[in-house]
């Protein structure tokens, strides 16, 4: 299930997204995501199993999106 776990890589869009939602929380400065740079945060949490991480990610996106209040 795991055997190309070692070899796996984010692209660097992805990495980019999170590195920006990391210092957004480090410098506690809103920034602003779209729908789909949050579904690539919480997938990159999910897939390095930090699945808290993940669940923060999914409240901020809840937050942040009006349109996912429906």
């Amino acid at each position: 299930m795991f055997a190309d776990w070692d070899n796996y890589q984010e692209d660097d869009e992805t990495l980019e997204v999170v590195r920006r939602y990391r210092d957004m929380l480090v410098t506690k400065n809103h920034s602003y995501f779209d729908l789909y740079e949050f579904e690539f945060i919480i997938d990159f949490f999910i897939e390095q199993f930090n699945f808290k991480d993940a669940f923060d990610a999914v409240r901020h996106a809840l937050s942040s999106t009006p349109t996912l209040h429906r």
